[in-house]
């Protein structure tokens, strides 16, 4: 069953952009995006999902699993926006629930929601693997691995070991093993189980490979990130986790390291033939480090080709918070003065916040109270906010910015509290 999993994960794959497979039936259809989740490509399966879907409206799996690949793909607001809509409308299907849950794991205020929603969807649902995996992996998220556990084994008992469960066994029990260590060899253990039941299983192997990293075992991860590389080559997560794999690999300088992880994204980029998330994706690795002038191409494409994408959103948020950290490891203080040097990173902070703030749509409207109160900081500075900064904040479109920017502020400083 696993060799033809993976075959089914290396075609679909192997997809070029906007190909989808024909299929039969809506049962198929979902499969295909799931098996593409799964396989931690959830660009590709959101963009199959959306086409099947017009194929097969009725189907809750589907729609469930295409409501999670948005999410998973950084289409947070509008895949949280389609759940709430789908459990609104059918309030007793338990696909809905689990779409409601899969997305609020996605976003760090909403997580302990999911606890209550992956409920819902076990309720309806019974103990069909994905769901126990989702309401367990809510439960881990949640800071309750001792619970998570239980549910998992508990499924064990009943229908047998399943590698996906024993990989978020495995990480609740390295959470665990954090305040109590004779938990780590368990986590160790369990984590190797799940890796030779699910050979062939790509999310199985990432986070198996995740965690034994963390564990201390760097050799391991990196064989285990290369074998989910070839069976997902066109998966950025994977990629991504390949990365960070190599930046702990103790048999390469660090210039080395750079090189390998720049050839790679060259390759992943090409293969997807130059789309934001590939680009994005490599830019958000290597900013800042020795190879930054080597992508800061790709930040530029981004803006330039796709203005109004959630990754050239990202692209802004992730330069004014990189300067908002110079800022502050310098200790400025408004009870002292400011040299020309910090006057000039002040001025391109200005600038990089207004540039996000300047965009006429949001992608993720959480970052709008943190550019704003960020904005707030600079003028205790001493540096006044210009006509057009207060105007804006004011609302340009009858007050909905200033609103916004107010609601958005507010739960800024109650997530810093």
């Amino acid at each position: 069953m696993y060799r033809r999993a993976a075959a089914a994960v290396l075609a679909l794959s192997l997809l070029a952009p906007g190909t989808v497979a024909a299929q039969n039936s809506a049962q198929e259809a979902a499969d295909e995006v799931r098996t593409l989740v799964r396989a931690l490509d959830p660009h590709t399966a959101y963009r199959i999902g959306e086409k099947s879907l017009h194929q097969f409206p009725d189907s809750a799996q589907l729609r469930a699993w295409w409501i999670t690949a948005g999410a998973r793909a950084g289409r947070e607001a509008e895949s949280l926006k389609a759940a709430r809509a789908f459990v609104d409308s059918f309030p007793e299907q338990g696909w809905a629930w689990f779409a409601l849950a899969a997305t609020e794991l996605e976003a760090l205020d909403l997580r302990s929601g999911a606890v209550n929603s992956s409920a819902r969807a076990m309720d309806a649902l019974g103990t069909h693997p994905d769901v126990v995996r989702l309401h367990s992996r809510a439960m881990l998220f949640s800071g309750r691995p001792d619970e998570a556990i239980t549910i998992i084994e508990k499924a064990a008992a009943e229908s047998g070991p399943v590698p996906g469960l024993l990989q978020i066994q495995a990480s609740a029990e390295f959470a665990i093993s954090r305040n109590d260590p004779s938990y780590l060899e368990r986590a160790i253990a369990t984590a190797r189980s799940a890796i030779d039941l699910g050979r062939d299983e790509v999310d199985v192997i990432v986070g198996a490979a995740e965690m034994l990293q963390r564990a201390g075992e760097p050799t391991v991860a990196v064989e285990l990130f290369a074998r989910a590389e070839r069976l997902a080559p066109r998966s950025i997560s994977v990629r991504q986790a390949v990365w960070s794999g190599n930046r702990r690999r103790d048999d390469l300088t660090a210039d080395q390291k750079l090189a390998v992880i720049l050839e790679d994204a060259e390759q992943l980029i090409a293969m997807h033939e130059r789309a934001p998330a590939a680009l994005y994706s490599a830019w958000r690795e290597l900013d800042g480090t020795a190879a930054s002038d080597h992508v800061e191409p790709f930040a530029e494409e981004i803006l330039s080709e796709y203005p109004d994408s959630r990754e050239a959103e990202g692209v802004l948020v992730g330069r004014y918070r990189a300067l908002g950290r110079q800022l502050r490891s310098a200790g400025l203080s408004p009870d002292q003065p400011i040299s020309d040097t910090h006057l000039e990173t002040l001025r391109r902070y200005r600038e990089a916040l207004n540039a996000f703030l300047s965009r006429p749509s949001f992608h993720r409207p959480v970052f709008i109270g943190d550019a704003y109160q960020n904005l707030f900081q600079v003028s205790e500075l001493g540096i006044p906010p210009s006509d057009k900064e207060l105007l804006r904040c004011c609302g340009r479109d009858g007050g909905a910015r200033a609103d916004e920017s107010s609601h958005h502020v507010s739960r800024s400083r109650d997530r810093a509290r």
